[in-house]
């Protein structure tokens, strides 16, 4: 996962480096662990349940519930 956040004092360097380097990450081979945790919804079955999972699912429910009610 690679998240980008440009601003008004990046220019077209800065663009070409992100491009350079977008690139060479997208063409190395991913390891067998990593395939096998990206072709399992992402990895998540394997993480321990938190309290914090549940906050954030009842917080989106009542969202949900606020919106569409």
């Amino acid at each position: 996962m690679v998240r980008v956040s440009l601003g008004l004092e990046n220019d077209d360097q800065d663009v070409d480096a992100l491009i350079q380097a977008l690139t060479e990450i997208s063409r190395a081979p991913r390891s067998w662990p990593n395939r096998v945790i990206a072709s399992t919804h992402n990895g998540t079955w394997m993480l321990p349940h938190t309290v914090t999972e549940d906050q954030i699912a009842a917080y989106a429910a009542d969202c949900v519930d606020q919106v569409y009610s």
